[in-house]
């Protein structure tokens, strides 16, 4: 564990367009060593939405603004009250514009660009000890840029590095390409990112860092809400999050076919497609639930299944796991990197080959009857997010080692 900062120069910002589950929870950890935190959440003025990751906003200012909210208003940051009533912590919601491929895209780029270099002013004048710019996006980069150039010590968190994590041949999003071309130091959250980052790129080992997140203890400030597609079912084996095809579940759909036990329920929720929704949607053993999910009806979801399903065919980090261990619930996932590093085999999960729907059904099967193994699981969980405060703690501690 670093020192105690003073209290004379001990503030530090953090920038984030999305990924607010692990964000979040590491500005709390910074708070709890020592460290005074400015939160600056990025929005676009195309997506109006109030909900986000692990946080439920109480207000959308007008397009290139910056506006402080209130903790003690706002479900996700309410556990923020103590630090922010004693100036400790402070959010501002950021509305900007994306760079646009429009015909307008020089008069919208020339905008975003003028609201770029007044917030990177801001954040100067403001002296922080660093900032943490967190986001994928072309916006994210350019606003590291900028601060890199003035001469701030910025470094910038990303959760994905290839443009196709699906492809064994890839190249580097442009985004980040910009980040290596201006010498921004960066931070990732796997073994697989970085070894990606350093065989994609020119960069120097010396300007990455591998740091990675913990639970989203977020989710603890909202409380479960029914969910009429449910119509009281319990039990459940839960399959959540965007549904893309890389998520696997045409897997899960043929490991279900196989099932000994024919009672198993299985619930499908989330935004997005697959060609096999159509066929869970006309199966009694599927609840497809295929829309939005809003924190409280996913804290309802996770807290109602037995355990949660995740057959990805590819992924390098994910946030699921990250979420699911905090209501004390073991997953069932293939062997990709994001699930390698964040599950114990037989412990506080199983993991199962990619692809392979026979050893997904044998997994679901024996998780769901036998409950010796599956309390044994819940209560490894259970540790823990119980030892999740001293986990983050750790974590903010090796970014202060690592960037001061």
């Amino acid at each position: 564990m670093c020192d105690k900062p003073n209290d004379k120069s001990n503030k530090i910002a953090i920038v984030t367009c999305g990924f607010e589950g692990s964000t979040l929870s590491l500005a709390l950890a910074f708070l709890r060593i020592g460290y005074k935190v400015d939160l600056y959440h990025v929005d676009y003025c195309s997506d109006r939405r109030l909900s986000k990751e692990t946080l439920e906003l109480s207000f959308r200012g007008r397009v290139f603004s910056v506006s402080e909210l209130q903790s003690n208003g706002v479900v996700g940051i309410k556990r923020f009250d103590a630090y922010a009533s004693k100036g400790r912590f402070s959010f501002y919601q950021v509305e900007t514009l994306g760079y646009s491929n429009k015909t307008v895209k020089f008069f919208i780029t020339f905008l975003t660009n003028l609201f770029i270099r007044r917030l990177s002013q801001r954040l100067l004048s403001n002296n922080y000890l660093f900032v943490n710019v967190i986001g994928q996006t072309e916006w994210a980069s350019a606003f590291s840029c900028v601060l890199k150039n003035k001469g701030c010590n910025v470094f910038h968190s990303l959760h994905e590095i290839c443009n196709n994590h699906l492809a064994e041949e890839t190249s580097l999003a442009k985004p980040i390409e910009k980040l290596v071309q201006y010498q921004v130091p960066i931070n990732v959250f796997s073994r697989k990112s970085f070894d990606d980052l350093l065989r994609l790129s020119s960069i120097s080992s010396s300007k990455v860092s591998m740091i990675p997140f913990h639970l989203f203890d977020g989710y603890k400030e909202f409380k479960g809400k029914i969910i009429q597609e449910l119509k009281g079912q319990r039990d459940f084996v839960l399959f959540f999050g965007y549904i893309q095809p890389y998520k696997g579940l045409d897997v899960l759909y043929k490991s279900v076919e196989l099932l000994q036990n024919s009672d198993i329920k299985i619930v499908v929720a989330g935004g997005g497609s697959d060609v096999v929704l159509e066929s869970m949607k006309t199966d009694d053993r599927y609840i497809v639930i295929n829309r939005w999910i809003t924190n409280s009806e996913l804290v309802e979801l996770i807290e109602s299944c037995r355990f949660v399903v995740c057959p990805y065919k590819s992924s390098s980090q994910t946030g699921i796991t990250q979420t699911v261990f905090n209501f004390d619930k073991p997953i069932v996932a293939s062997l990709v990197p994001a699930f390698e590093t964040t599950i114990d085999n037989d412990k506080t999960g199983i993991l199962v080959q990619v692809g392979a729907s026979d050893q997904l059904a044998s997994a679901i099967d024996v998780l769901y009857r036998d409950e010796e193994m599956y309390v044994r699981m819940c209560a490894n969980v259970r540790d823990i997010r119980l030892s999740s405060d001293k986990k983050w703690e750790k974590i903010a501690s090796m970014y202060v080692e690592h960037y001061l």
